[in-house]
């Protein structure tokens, strides 16, 4: 083989050699970054993924304290409005209890409006009260007994009032509390009673 041939030869080895070393780092390159691309779109992807289910666990929790909030707000306007209602009919018994309580007093004061002495019974309740003479002026013992001095005595009408002494006003002589005759509280109307002058003159 003549040497031109051969020389030829080699350089065309040497191109197709270059030219294999070339396409091989290009293919490893071009490889290595598809690699890449695909790594880093899986990335992306996977992070759109968890970022949809993160958006999703996040709508459903607001929707479930939404739903426990509204609960908890119903609960409250129950019990807001029980205890409104509540305060409502406590207000309106004791309304109707000082009502009832204010009915009785008018009642009792309308009751007792019949007994009051009027111009129609003034005479009437005069004549009732000199029939039925009070005395309050009288001393009690320990066991309950009253002693009158001078005795009640029933007023008899066209005879002129006679004015009588207390027994603290009365000087030395006059008999003492303990020998009059008793007029009992419990005692009956009919009790006899003691002459004073008879019991003096004796004196």
């Amino acid at each position: 083989m003549r040497p031109d041939v051969v020389k030829e030869l080699l350089w065309r080895r040497h191109v197709y050699n270059n030219a294999i070393v070339s396409l091989r780092k290009l293919f490893k390159e071009e490889s290595a970054r598809n690699r890449y691309e695909d790594m880093i779109a899986k990335e992306i992807r996977e992070e759109n993924e968890e970022f949809e289910h993160l958006l999703a666990m996040n709508e459903e929790r607001n929707r479930e304290a939404a739903e426990k909030r509204s609960e908890r707000e119903k609960e409250e306007l129950k019990e807001m409005e029980y205890e409104y209602l509540k305060s409502i009919e406590k207000e309106l018994e004791k309304r109707e209890a000082n009502v009832t309580q204010r009915m009785e007093e008018v009642l009792q004061m309308v009751e007792r409006s019949k007994h009051f002495v009027t111009d129609e019974t003034l005479d009437k309740e005069l004549e009732k009260a000199l029939d039925n003479p009070v005395v309050y002026d009288y001393a009690i013992d320990l066991q309950g007994n009253r002693y009158y001095v001078p005795i009640p005595e029933k007023y008899i009408k066209g005879t002129p009032p006679r004015q009588k002494g207390r027994m603290y006003d009365i000087t030395l002589g006059t008999e003492h509390y303990s020998k009059l005759m008793p007029f009992s509280v419990d005692s009956n109307t009919s009790v006899q009673k003691v002459d004073f002058k008879k019991k003096q003159q004796q004196t």
